[in-house]
């Protein structure tokens, strides 16, 4: 009778297992689309952004790497922010600085 009961509980548990794995990758599911959501909404203030960073002087570059780790965790494409700081501090500063954000983010 025990090898019966035995068997039961060793069918269950890998239903149990993968309804778990099933929520997980609803959940990682749901907050990657959050975070794209949020993302292409961030991008329609990059403009202000910018702005307001050429407008720092000296801090700017800080500002601005600060900005573009903030902006690649929120999936705002990378692309717009290096051409913008291409744009703000010229070829080489906007390379540094860029490269800088780019390994921190």
């Amino acid at each position: 009778m025990s090898e019966v009961a035995v068997k039961v509980v060793e069918m269950e548990a890998p239903e149990q297992k993968s309804l778990f794995s099933s929520s997980r990758i609803l959940l990682v599911g749901a907050a990657v689309v959050l975070l794209v959501m949020l993302g292409r909404q961030a991008g329609a203030y990059l403009p202000q952004f910018v702005a307001w960073v050429e407008s720092l002087g000296v801090w700017g570059p800080v500002v601005f790497v600060v900005g573009y780790v903030v902006a690649a965790v929120a999936f705002v494409p990378g692309s717009i922010l290096t051409l913008a700081a291409g744009a703000i501090f010229g070829l080489g500063k906007g390379v540094v600085t860029v490269f800088i954000a780019a390994m921190l983010g």
